[in-house]
């Protein structure tokens, strides 16, 4: 399996800021400069993370080889297949040339990227699983962010090992069809990208299940305009659409079907997808569907008519149906014609010369669904017209000539042969669809909705009492200290200016473990040292106390010379998906006694989950 590094930039930045959006928190340290250049080491650490985040053992060694640029390069080179034979690139020229799909370009225009151009600009990693070895270009990073990304591509290639190991990787060169091919794709790149996403939540303090809410969301609308406009994506600008969009579906379709399943029924039901990956396209794109079971149409392959031969003939599916629809009709509204797809065959036939026609039978769903797809097909006759692909013996070339017949949910499409055998032929079409099969329900599992996240709301003071229905608390505020609900990275901020006496309430949505934890202390340390002119703090207590709104972590601190001290406290919330921080500062026994009453004084407004947790532990 290939890692396609800059398809998942987008995705990968949804995981930078993968928290819940509303909450505030300590000031985040600075960026700490780019750590060294990976090692075995580090690659066996994060093996053993990614077993971790998403529960799969490694069941033997994986090795690894860390590569520079031009060994890497040569090693991809001896990867990707070699030459096809004759017989292939007249079968993909038919179906470019039957299906319209081939660009259009002025003169001068440069000729599309090949798969291979688009493989060697874009892979940065991939799984060998004929030796079981893992391979990625090692360049040093520039950045951390840049880091970050080379450990999430190697991430990714760890799980394409584990799923090897624990599931078996099927032949995806031995299945009959595009359709299919992409369909089985989708699981494995989209359960490698699952996975992706599961480490770098672990290791940023994010939940997944907030993360895939907003992965799930982003990866439903990524395009190839929402890729890094650079040189290092020319050679996938350049390839032709239907190739961009079979090479980023798997990724891309797949993430996002991937963690509906997820979040329909655990990894548990995500691993179920390896005994019964989906069946289409369709099921991908919806993945209610393939929970469903529902089923795809039977249809005959058609038959070439006397005089033809067949060159290709296989389902198209939902997926290529939408990208052959976007040559005729806006984006929108191609999308919208290809749902509802039921089933289909088609067959790319030649004339024995340099001719070329396409035969196309497809079942849809309801009458509806056939109505919109013969609106489409009938949209822009114009944009059917001729084309020629090569010159010479070995050129081929289509008329513009189609016929569209529709009868209840079954529509027959016939381009490129001459009357009255387009009629007849058309007519013939319509009869090569059956019966649906029943469905076969995978469980009673629901996707849930992707609701989006709720906007929070301040909390507010009014007399003695704080209150804040978002985070589903309130508290009594010490007399004499003034407070505040308007600071804008405090949800509550008290405190005198003539002494020291100072609190302040935030919320993280950090994950509540050690490491981070730690960080959190770290971070606040690190910036309360800041504010008091870098005079060094020096631990004076910490631990697991007791607080009222739960079991509660504390740190203690003196800032060296001085009788100032700080205390921050994380309780965690929301089942450990976020915390509440107290931080506080005193310079007196006294000043202690009044922030202990109002730190002691939190109750929750009700027993049931606050609305908070709606945005740090979304369901």
């Amino acid at each position: 399996m290939r890692a396609l590094s800059r398809p998942l930039l987008a995705l990968l930045s949804v995981l930078s800021t993968a928290g819940c959006g509303a909450s505030r928190g300590p000031t985040p340290r600075a960026e700490p400069p780019p750590p060294p250049p990976l090692t075995l080491t580090d690659v066996r650490a994060l093996f053993g993370e990614v077993s971790a985040a998403r529960g799969l053992p490694e069941r033997a060694l994986v090795p690894v080889a860390l590569l520079d640029a031009p060994s890497f390069a040569a090693a991809l080179q001896r990867r990707i297949a070699g030459a096809p034979s004759q017989e292939e690139i007249e079968r993909r020229a038919g179906f470019l040339l039957a299906f319209n799909l081939v660009q259009q370009v002025g003169p001068g225009a440069g000729r599309p990227s090949s798969m291979r151009e688009v493989l060697e600009e874009q892979v940065s990693a991939f799984y060998d699983g004929d030796i079981g070895h893992i391979v990625v270009r090692a360049a040093p990073a520039r950045t951390a962010q840049d880091a970050r990304e080379q450990r999430a591509v190697l991430a990714h290639e760890i799980q394409h090992a584990l799923q090897a190991q624990n599931f078996g990787l099927p032949d995806l060169g031995a299945l009959a069809g595009e359709e299919r091919r992409l369909a089985q794709l989708a699981v494995i790149e989209g359960d490698a990208t699952l996975t992706m996403m599961a480490y770098l939540s672990a290791d940023a303090g994010a939940p997944l299940g907030r993360t895939l809410r907003r992965a799930s969301e982003l990866s439903r609308k990524l395009s190839l305009d929402a890729l890094p406009h650079r040189d290092g994506n020319a050679a996938l600008r350049g390839a032709l659409p239907i190739a961009r969009e079979r090479l980023l579906f798997p990724y891309v379709a797949g993430a996002a079907f991937v963690a509906d399943i997820y979040r329909a029924g655990g990894f548990p039901l995500v691993n179920h997808l390896y005994a019964r990956p989906p069946a289409s396209t369709e099921q991908v794109l919806h993945p209610q569907k393939y929970l469903d079971g529902e089923p795809i149409v039977p249809v005959r392959a058609p038959e070439a008519p006397p005089g033809y031969r067949t060159l290709g003939s296989e389902p198209l599916g939902e997926l290529q149906t939408r990208v052959v629809l976007e040559r005729c009709a806006p984006a929108a509204e191609a999308r919208i014609a290809a749902e509802g797809w039921g089933g289909d065959a088609f067959s790319v036939i030649g004339d024995g010369a340099q001719g070329v026609a396409l035969l196309w039978s497809t079942a849809w769903d309801t009458e509806r669904d056939a109505e919109e797809f013969e609106a489409a097909l009938r949209k822009d006759p114009g944009c059917w017209r001729g084309l020629r692909l090569g010159e010479g013996p070995g050129a081929r070339a289509v008329d513009g000539a189609f016929m569209v017949l529709r009868e209840g949910v079954k529509v027959a499409f016939v381009r490129g042969l001459p009357e009255p055998l387009a009629t007849s032929t058309a007519r013939s079409l319509l009869t090569l669809p059956g019966a649906p099969p029943p469905p076969s329900p995978v469980g009673a599992f629901q996707v849930p909705p992707r609701s989006p996240p709720p906007a929070p709301w301040r909390g507010f003071v009014q007399g003695a009492q704080y209150r804040s229905d978002w985070l589903g608390v309130w508290a009594l505020l010490p007399a004499g200290v003034p407070a505040t609900t308007t600071d804008e990275d405090l949800e509550l901020r008290l405190g005198r200016t003539d002494i020291l006496v100072r609190s302040g309430l935030a919320v993280s949505d950090r994950v509540v473990t050690p490491r981070l934890v730690e960080a959190l202390f770290r971070d606040v340390a690190t910036g309360f040292a800041r504010a008091v002119g870098e005079r060094p703090l020096v631990v004076v207590s910490g631990g697991s106390v007791a607080h009222p709104l739960g079991p509660a972590i504390e740190r203690t601190w003196e800032v060296a010379g001085t009788p100032v001290v700080l205390r921050a406290v994380v309780v965690p919330v929301c089942g450990g998906t976020g915390s509440y921080v107290f931080l506080q500062t005193w310079a007196d026994p006294y000043a202690r006694s009044v922030l202990d009453g109002w730190l002691h004084s939190f109750r929750w407004v009700s027993p049931g989950r606050p609305p908070v947790c709606e945005a740090l532990d979304p369901r």
